[in-house]
């Protein structure tokens, strides 16, 4: 029969301690596992091979795009925070929105639907809010000002 007792110190310390060792050994296989690392530099080279090919801009979900790149969600989502800092839905977002201004300069003859439609933003509304917080300004107003310069 188990009695309740309180945790003691030793418990309450090792605690910590698990979790520690556990995050180095994840570290330690992902640094010195030469078949991890074989495994990570495919899937590197498969994500740039993606990006060029413009899987940027399209409307695939993050499963999707592990399929297409043979690899499983879960390396995929493990990957792309190692590598960007951030997960694939944020960093997409974010390069497709860096991409429009861009473009917004670049072509002052096409419309911020059009721009924004091309590079794979549908929503108008959330683009110019997503817009208006990065700048401080509408879209239209911030490309005129840009381009009297």
């Amino acid at each position: 029969m188990k009695k309740n007792r309180k945790k003691g110190l030793v418990s309450l310390i090792m605690k910590p301690v698990r979790r520690c060792r556990k995050k180095a050994l994840k570290w330690k296989a992902k640094h010195f596992d030469p078949i991890q690392k074989m495994e990570d530099e495919k899937l590197e080279r498969n994500v740039r091979k993606w990006m060029d090919e413009g899987g940027v801009y399209d409307d695939a979900t993050m499963t999707q795009v592990a399929e297409r790149l043979d690899t499983s969600k879960e390396q995929l989502s493990y990957f792309w925070r190692s590598k960007y800092g951030e997960g694939f839905k944020t960093w997409r977002t974010r390069t497709r929105f860096e991409h429009a201004v861009r473009l917004m300069l670049e072509h002052p003859e096409h419309t911020i639907s059009e721009i924004t439609g091309r590079v794979g933003i549908y929503d108008r509304h959330n683009f110019r809010k997503m817009f208006i917080k990065k700048y401080g300004t509408a879209p239209q107003k911030w490309r005129k000002k840009k381009l009297r310069k």
